[in-house]
């Protein structure tokens, strides 16, 4: 039996362009593999503004990915918040928490993406994410206490991934027999990847 894992932060941008190649990948899968998900952590909660250089990067990043893929950016977000802080360590727990109680992982992903890049919400705010878990059907109270206490689990989570080997988001890793390896990620082209698959799964 082999594993496919997926390693990602929900707040990355990257892993947001990758978004419509991964589902592509889940379609084309061959028989057999399993599929896990993993968060890795791109940046640690903070409190303070990033920097003009990072806020640059950042948004050349996003006409770099909506170049490249299938995704759209309000790029009207940094006019808006020229300096926001770089955290996104809130996002991935309110993924986890939503789960915890019941939500597809997904739903929440792509409620946060959508929120994050195409309307420029601040989800690295824990009132706009309940927001965002009210609107998909969670109870907001329950689901604050929830992004609470789910801390640690988020943590261990973290370190797990990191101690994958893994450097980068998004990132496919493949589990045969105990043994990992990175896959290939060729942004808009999923068959890069599932002819990986294939070859390896034979």
């Amino acid at each position: 039996m082999s594993t496919l894992i997926y390693v990602y932060d929900p707040m990355c941008s990257w892993c947001y362009g990758f978004r419509p190649t991964w589902k592509a990948i889940l379609q084309g899968l061959p028989d057999g593999v399993t599929v896990q998900t993993r968060l890795g952590g791109l940046a640690p909660d903070s409190d303070s503004p990033m920097s003009d250089a990072m806020r640059d990067k950042l948004a050349a990043t996003w006409h770099r990915i909506e170049s490249m893929c299938q995704v759209n950016f309000d790029h009207g977000y940094w006019d808006q918040r020229p300096n926001p802080p770089r955290s996104t360590y809130i996002a991935g727990r309110a993924v986890r928490a939503a789960q915890s109680m019941g939500l597809p992982e997904w739903d929440m992903v792509e409620a946060i993406q959508n929120a994050y890049y195409q309307s420029r919400a601040n989800v690295w705010d824990a009132k706009v994410l309940v927001e965002i878990a009210q609107n998909l059907g969670l109870e907001a109270d329950a689901f604050a206490t929830a992004l609470e206490t789910i801390w640690a689990q988020h943590e261990q989570e973290v370190r797990a991934t990191a101690q994958m080997g893994v450097t980068g988001f998004p990132s496919l890793v493949w589990e045969h027999k105990g043994e990992l390896g990175l896959l290939p990620i060729d942004y808009g082209q999923a068959q890069t990847t599932l002819a990986v698959i294939r070859q390896l799964s034979t």
